[in-house]
């Protein structure tokens, strides 16, 4: 009974993924740099020329990444997979000369650049990009790392993280003061990790 439950929330899951019985997700290549290029050349082509029938969804997957510079936040974006744009379509034909064609394309991931479609676990993978769930800076950091601290009123104190917030990148470490351990909330981007 619970395998059947499981295996309906799988089909579920699927189902929310693709926007046609009949298409599936693939991996374009591109050259590097022209990821976000591509994706609107395509949207927009496959618009004009009727294609948006069978080329639903197009994602590039890059996560935020907050940097410090001169006291400054910024904002930038990382793409995830360099060189790589994902696309849920119906392959025929059409769309298989329609996407080769697009200027800085050059070729699917596949055997033989001939388009394999994405497995389930594979879709999984890049399924908060495809909701809009695009993640702030993965955390290159643990609890029990020794990190000096780079930035704010605690600037060059050294400490132990002793727990770390993914959700709101914010970690609490523990640093001396007037002599005692205390611990102290920072972002995780103002922490550096000591070798």
């Amino acid at each position: 009974m619970e395998e059947k439950k499981e295996e309906i929330e799988l089909v579920e899951s699927e189902d929310k993924l693709k926007s046609h019985p009949n298409s599936e997700w693939y991996i374009i290549h591109t050259l590097s740099g022209m990821e976000e290029e591509v994706k609107n050349n395509i949207e927009v082509k496959a618009k004009n020329l009727g294609l948006d029938k069978k080329i639903f969804r197009l994602v590039v997957p890059f996560e935020r990444e907050i940097k410090r510079k001169g006291g400054k936040q910024k904002e930038v974006k990382k793409r995830i997979f360099p060189g790589y744009v994902f696309v849920e379509m119906i392959l025929d034909n059409e769309t298989w000369s329609f996407i080769k064609a697009i200027q800085g394309v050059t070729g699917f991931v596949g055997p033989q650049n001939k388009p394999t479609p994405l497995t389930f676990e594979e879709l999984m993978k890049i399924r908060p990009f495809i909701e809009g769930n695009i993640p702030t800076k993965r955390v290159d950091l643990n609890i029990g790392d020794r990190v000096r601290i780079t930035y704010g009123p605690f600037v060059d104190s050294q400490g132990v993280i002793e727990k770390i917030f993914p959700e709101k990148s914010k970690a609490i470490v523990s640093i001396i003061i007037f002599g005692r351990e205390t611990p102290i909330e920072v972002d995780l981007n103002e922490c550096e990790k000591i070798e």
